[in-house]
């Protein structure tokens, strides 16, 4: 695997804990722990990843919405379609809900909120030339979100959670700031207590709000200014770790870079798991151990068929031919 000689391996690294995160939350059930103290980082990094890497083609909407089908859209599509096929076993209606699930945004969700996303992202970049008007407009963009939400406007495709997600976009930028002025300031005991207060707040809101969790893809947020507190902190504290400590592991390297076949195929692998072993009368359920086991292999199966998408088919995962992956790469 060639990589290129810029790209920023601690990304990767950030991408494979997000999505080996929401592999086992797929596993347990949603009232457990796990999921208060996950639920602030695992999918809200995936889009301050993208905010981090964020590119508006300088403002040429041609060039954008290109880079965009061709990373995106298209990845998207063909492969969630790709996805779909086994659901044919169970008839062929069957396969056609699956079908119309992905078009319309409910199966895949991330997919069609992440590209609308980047085109909200796109104009308020282009016509806030600075820090602080873009910080405003994301923030605009979030309680428009959340009203589009309340009244049921734009469900379709994740458009109103596109908008509640741009503060989200925003840590990825504001981080790039923070990085290129601010980072040498950061040490060991500043990031430890960083970490400290966001265990702490999540402890707290626990407290407060039992048996709730933040949950992204159904917009719930159990107390609104203190969720995107929470968010904020927690993958500030993330990307401060990972990019101090320069973790690029080659195993958390490689899986972040097939993160975007392992979240559309990791479903269908998990089930398959399952389904053997039901045969030998072994249920899944609240066993952590086998959680786990089912995660590994899901990642590891999903990273190997990635692998050969991009040797053989790479316009598949928003690639030319080449061996080497994009640095504006967005996902998941």
């Amino acid at each position: 695997m060639v990589m290129l000689r810029n790209r920023k391996l601690w990304i990767d690294s950030i991408r494979a804990i997000a999505i080996i995160m929401v592999v086992f939350g797929h596993q347990i059930p949603e009232e457990t722990s796990y999921f208060v103290y996950t639920s602030t980082v695992k999918m809200p990094l995936f889009f301050a990843i993208s905010g981090y890497l964020f590119s508006d083609r300088g403002g040429n909407i041609i060039l954008f919405l290109q880079k965009l089908f061709w990373n995106l859209i298209f990845p998207w599509l063909s492969l969630g379609f790709i996805s779909c096929i086994p659901a044919i076993r169970f008839g062929m209606s069957d396969f056609l809900g699956r079908i119309e699930e992905l078009l319309s945004g409910e199966r895949l969700w991330f997919m069609p909120c992440l590209i609308w996303g980047e085109v909200i992202l796109f104009f308020i970049c282009r016509n806030a030339k600075n820090l602080f008007k873009i910080s405003l407009l994301c923030i605009c963009c979030t309680c428009i979100g959340f009203v589009m939400h309340e009244y049921g406007i734009f469900n379709f495709l994740k458009i109103n959670t596109a908008f509640i997600v741009q503060s989200f976009f925003l840590i990825g930028i504001l981080y790039k700031e923070i990085e290129k002025k601010y980072l040498n300031k950061f040490n060991a005991l500043n990031i430890s207590i960083l970490f400290a207060l966001c265990v702490l707040l999540t402890f707290i809101g626990s407290l407060l709000y039992p048996n709730e969790c933040i949950d992204v893809h159904n917009n719930q947020y159990f107390n609104i200014p203190y969720c995107f507190i929470l968010i904020i902190l927690s993958s500030i504290t993330v990307f401060l770790i990972f990019e101090k400590t320069n973790i690029s592991n080659k195993i958390l390297v490689f899986i972040g870079q097939h993160s975007l076949v392992i979240y559309i195929f990791h479903v269908a692998f998990i089930s398959l798991f399952v389904e053997v072993l039901s045969i030998i009368n072994i249920t899944i359920d609240n066993n952590i151990l086998l959680g786990i086991l089912n995660t590994i292999y899901a990642c590891i199966v999903c990273s190997l068929l990635s692998y050969f998408i991009n040797k053989y088919c790479p316009i598949f995962v928003g690639k030319k031919k080449s061996k080497t992956l994009s640095d504006e790469k967005h996902i998941s």
